[in-house]
């Protein structure tokens, strides 16, 4: 039903209460507080529309107009002076001009960060090189190491084994007739050689010769190596077999 003005200004004629005090000024304390928090101008027009109330009760109710103060006070768009626009609009203009130089510093840190990127994969493959060519060089160095150990081991072997046949004379001359081809010649030369070695002589002789003719030293690299010093082992036990045998293991 709609209400008459006549209704409407009886309803609010002058010296009448307000039905609920305390709850019109809640509500003109949580309308002032929403539009503080929105931190925007606003004007009393603002607190009442926003608290559902008359400007005219506002500034009528003395509690409620003591409330409000004079921060509604003021037009929904304050004036800002000269001074005030010149001051924002050299502080907008700073905030430009740094903007564009963090923009410049971030472009060369991401150009330095990107040199830096394709250095370190530079260096991993120089790594890589390297490793390889150094695990390379091992490798031959070994192999080489090992050719040489073979060779001084053998040459000690025969050396401990003509020493102690006697191979060489007072003044350290060689015997005519005997020499290294005469161990190379058959199976049957060797064991002319051990025969005449004493036991002790032809166990330092195995053990010196075994650290460098152990098949396993050759095992998956040279197999034609591999047998025959699986072959010249062979024999040289067979021989101390004998020779323990011609001595009654003494």
């Amino acid at each position: 039903m709609t209400e008459t003005v006549s209704e409407e200004n009886a309803r609010r004629r002058r010296g009448r209460k307000p039905a609920d005090a305390g709850e019109r000024r809640r509500k003109v304390q949580a309308a002032l507080t929403d539009l503080q928090e929105s931190r925007t101008p606003f004007s009393m027009g603002d607190v009442a529309e926003r608290a559902g109330i008359s400007r005219a009760t506002l500034y009528r109710d003395a509690s409620l107009r003591d409330l409000v103060g004079n921060i509604g006070d003021g037009p929904a768009n304050r004036p800002i002076s000269f001074h005030d626009y010149e001051k924002q609009k050299s502080e907008r203009d700073r905030l430009a001009v740094e903007r564009r130089a963090l923009r410049r510093q971030l472009r060369e840190h991401e150009e330095t960060k990107s040199g830096l990127e394709r250095e370190i994969e530079k260096l991993k493959a120089k790594i890589e090189i390297y490793v390889s060519y150094f695990a390379k060089n091992a490798a031959e160095d070994t192999d080489s190491l090992r050719k040489e150990a073979f060779a001084e081991g053998f040459a000690q072997g025969v050396r401990t084994a003509m020493g102690q046949r006697g191979g060489s004379g007072a003044n350290g001359a060689k015997r005519p007739g005997v020499g290294i081809g005469m161990m190379g010649n058959a199976p049957t030369s060797l064991a002319a050689v051990a025969a005449k070695l004493p036991k002790p002589a032809l166990q330092t002789a195995r053990k010196n010769l075994a650290r460098v003719l152990h098949p396993d030293l050759f095992a998956g690299e040279d197999a034609a190596t591999a047998a025959l010093a699986t072959e010249l082992l062979k024999q040289l036990n067979s021989l101390i077999a004998e020779s323990e045998k011609r001595t009654g293991g003494a």
